[in-house]
């Protein structure tokens, strides 16, 4: 595994009241790649298929964005962060159809776009 340039892995342990995950992720994925918690543990294998993408989505306004080629309302959530030693962070979160935004500039949202597929999942969770 790279530990260096754009394919930097990095180690992480999350802990909320709900739960308790210790493993790796790489810089721009907002998801444990491999990992451990109380319940289950994952890995990777090699497999070359092209399961992520990222969008340039047109903004209509800071509340809506172009979809069809028609203006779509964003989906908004609002998230709490709990930060040890620290009162909690309040984030608002957009996404669109293909995702969650992560970065804006101008009038233009970026959009993460990643397919998992398990052939025993049944749930909508990840965990």
């Amino acid at each position: 595994m790279p530990w260096s340039d754009y394919n930097r892995w990095y180690e992480k342990h999350y802990i909320t009241p709900e739960v308790n995950i210790y493993g790796a992720m790489t810089m721009g994925v907002p998801l444990f790649l491999f990992g451990t918690s109380e319940h289950v543990s994952w890995t990777l294998t090699r497999n070359p298929s092209d399961r992520g993408d990222c969008f340039a989505v047109k903004m209509g306004s800071r509340r809506k964005y172009m979809f069809d080629g028609k203006p779509t309302n964003f989906v908004v959530h609002e998230e709490v962060i709990e930060v040890k030693g620290e009162d909690p962070v309040q984030r608002q979160v957009l996404e669109v159809v293909h995702g969650p935004v992560f970065e804006r500039e101008g009038m233009t949202a970026f959009v993460a776009g990643m397919s998992m597929y398990t052939s025993d999942f049944q749930g909508d969770e990840l965990l």
